[in-house]
């Protein structure tokens, strides 16, 4: 592939599906954009395909979505300097009639995935310091008592302490209503004399909840979203003159003890309960999760519906002080480079090998499997399956083996150090075991006569 010049391809795509006035929200995760579209059928697959720098094409949660990698966020940049282009996007911006042609799950997944995915980089980032810092007390090559320690150990770790206001801030540009008053809503949460109040602590004669709201998901996002409708109904009813102190007054005084007394408490119950369940399901017998998750979490991704698994993942770490579920997608990102690895080892198409080979690199260092999904597997079909062969041995093993994350963390090679501990090894051997089972079976079941 051509070097790719970010604003070409940002003008290449806005043409392809229809113009600046087709596009409804433009947001992105990891590796791809997310476009809204109002009318899809004036998006050309094979021709947004075609564009250089594109790497495929997949249809979920609502959304028109175009994988880019790992420098998604250079192509989404140059989206939002076209005229007529808005970044962001919830569902004011998008017509009444899509929205009720739109399923509600699609509309829950698009929205939780626009809350949280933008601040996957930087948990990624954090995590990965977690894992370094871990290692070197772990040598004793680092004392926690020391200043250096501790410096880093707060960069790692207010990425998680204070998730919520990076929740708030996406939300709100999700959602459409005032960023500030919605982080300023949600700080409000995290202050200390409330985080720190005493049970029995009243509002108004109203019992409040002693909840501490420090890195949840859920709750910040249901509040700003409560926020946003607020903030339509003040914009409606108070007088433009009055408007700029009224609504952020009321606004504050309403939101934070709604958050405090009934959205907070009820979300926070019911993330335990979603924790609680999973829980449940893993302690009767971690093949279910190994196998569901290792097995089928690159089809997942392939609907683009997977960022609606993170809010648990971040329960569980705020509930449990780690997740189970973040190890397991270890060996299902190691099979999709495994299937690439058996393909490029059996094929003699040159440009096969080529796209083959990156796939299989981009994988296994950053665990980004896009690239070998859309180039190789899916357009191939047999290596896909062995990778969903490969993805369930090697989430078997990890599963079994009790593996705990610390953090949210793209498994990759180079992240391996963030999972340092219980059940590190048996990770280990669970990503090898996905990847080599992954290229035996690929290499046995593809071939280069067969039909794709």
């Amino acid at each position: 592939m051509a070097k790719v010049d970010f604003t070409q391809l940002a003008n290449e795509i806005v043409e392809k599906v229809g113009g600046p006035e087709n596009i409804s929200a433009v947001t992105h995760c990891a590796t791809r954009l997310r476009l809204v579209l109002k009318d899809e059928s004036k998006a050309d697959d094979e021709v947004t395909k075609a564009i250089n720098g594109v790497l495929g094409v997949a249809h979920g949660a609502g959304q028109y979505q175009i994988i880019i990698g790992n420098r998604v966020s250079l192509a989404y940049e140059e989206m939002g300097k076209i005229p007529g282009i808005r970044l962001g996007g919830g569902e004011d911006v998008v017509e009444k009639d899509d929205l009720r042609k739109d399923s509600v799950l699609n509309k829950v997944i698009r929205s939780i995935a626009g809350c949280i995915t933008p601040s996957i980089m930087a948990m990624c980032g954090a995590g990965m310091l977690k894992g370094i810092l871990a290692l070197l007390t772990a040598l004793g090559v680092m004392s926690a008592e020391s200043g250096t320690y501790i410096v880093l150990y707060a960069a790692a770790d207010a990425v998680f302490r204070y998730l919520p206001i990076f929740i708030a801030y996406c939300a709100a540009e999700q959602f459409h209503c005032n960023k500030f008053i919605a982080v300023a809503i949600v700080c409000a949460m995290l202050y200390p004399t409330i985080a720190g109040m005493e049970a029995g602590t009243t509002f108004l004669g109203i019992p409040l909840t002693v909840t501490d709201y420090h890195q949840t998901a859920l709750p910040p996002i249901i509040v700003v979203y409560a926020y946003s409708w607020l903030e339509k109904l003040l914009k409606k009813y108070v007088p433009d003159a009055a408007y700029q102190f009224v609504m952020p007054c009321v606004s504050l005084a309403v939101m934070v003890p709604l958050a405090l007394l009934v959205v907070g408490p009820v979300f926070t119950l019911l993330g335990n309960a979603l924790t609680a369940g999973y829980t449940a399901i893993y302690n009767i017998s971690p093949l279910i999760p190994g196998i569901v998750i290792g097995g089928f979490w690159q089809l997942l991704v392939v609907f683009g519906v997977h960022m609606g698994f993170v809010p648990l993942m971040i329960q569980n770490l705020v509930t449990l002080g780690y997740d189970t579920m973040i190890p397991i997608i270890g060996p299902a990102n190691f099979s999709i480079p495994g299937a690439c690895l058996g393909v490029l080892l059996k094929t003699k198409k040159k440009d096969l090998k080529s796209v083959a080979g990156t796939s299989t690199v981009s994988g296994i260092l950053g665990g980004i499997t896009e690239p070998g999904i859309y180039g190789v597997c899916l357009p191939l079909r047999k290596p896909f399956y062995a990778a969903i062969i490969g993805g369930t041995v090697g989430g078997i093993i990890t599963a079994l083996a009790g593996t705990k994350a610390p953090a949210v963390v793209i498994p990759g090679l180079f992240t391996l150090p963030a999972f340092i501990g219980e059940g590190f090894v048996g990770m280990v051997i669970g990503m090898v075991a996905s990847l080599v089972v992954s290229a035996v079976a690929a290499y046995f079941l593809y071939s280069d006569e067969q039909k794709a």
